[in-house]
């Protein structure tokens, strides 16, 4: 959220939204009318609203080289974990 939402675009308001009356945040007057806000946070990036990204999912794959994948896979059993089976993800 602190990178991806924006403090001033991002996030949507719905003071009059149907409530769950044990919400604790919940004034007295919201628990007898039912209706207590919801708020939206939006964590896409502008783009992502035509269906572009422009990041990289962050993952074993992406996030290092190639040389260090095969070495951690190649002593996995090295550092208390089951045999890896086959090559680096």
């Amino acid at each position: 959220m602190a990178t991806r939402s924006h403090p001033t675009t991002g996030r949507y308001a719905y003071p009059q939204a149907p409530g769950i009356r044990m919400v604790p945040y919940l004034t007295p007057e919201e628990v007898r009318a039912g209706r207590g806000g919801k708020e939206i946070v939006s964590c896409l990036l502008p783009e992502q609203f035509e269906g572009v990204t422009r990041a990289t999912t962050a993952s074993f794959d992406n996030s290092y080289p190639e040389e260090l994948r095969r070495r951690v896979v190649g002593d996995w059993a090295g550092c208390g974990f089951p045999e890896a089976g086959g090559s680096p993800r």
